[in-house]
């Protein structure tokens, strides 16, 4: 596995959280163990996520307090704290990447004169 631009994933993860995870530094690196837990949940959580219409909503925190407590998770305070960062980073990720293809369509538009091929 090459990070590639998870790295930058990685770097705004660590940001998010207070600097308190670890940022990968070589090229093919080994998620570190205690990571799993956090990534496996992240997915399971993922798909918990409400949908609005209005692109990806954040993960709400009573799905991952039930995740917890199905779990029975400990260190609670510490999980929602790594999740929601986690979260934050995907959102933003997503926010950027709709903000992208909204401004490539805007172009497109342009340069067609407003006019869609149908």
């Amino acid at each position: 596995m090459k990070w590639g631009d998870k790295r930058e994933w990685f770097i705004a993860l660590k940001e998010e959280s207070g600097g308190t995870m670890e940022v990968p530094t070589d090229s093919e690196p080994e998620l570190p163990f205690w990571l799993h837990r956090y990534i496996g949940a992240f997915s399971i959580l993922s798909s918990s996520r409400p949908s609005s219409g209005f692109g990806v909503s954040p993960i709400p925190l009573s799905e991952i307090k039930n995740y917890c407590d199905i779990c029975d998770i400990d260190d609670t305070q510490d999980f929602m704290k790594y999740i929601k960062s986690m979260d934050n980073v995907f959102l933003k990720f997503h926010n950027e990447k709709s903000k992208e293809k909204q401004k490539l369509s805007a172009s497109k538009d342009k340069t067609s004169g407003g006019k869609r091929k149908k």
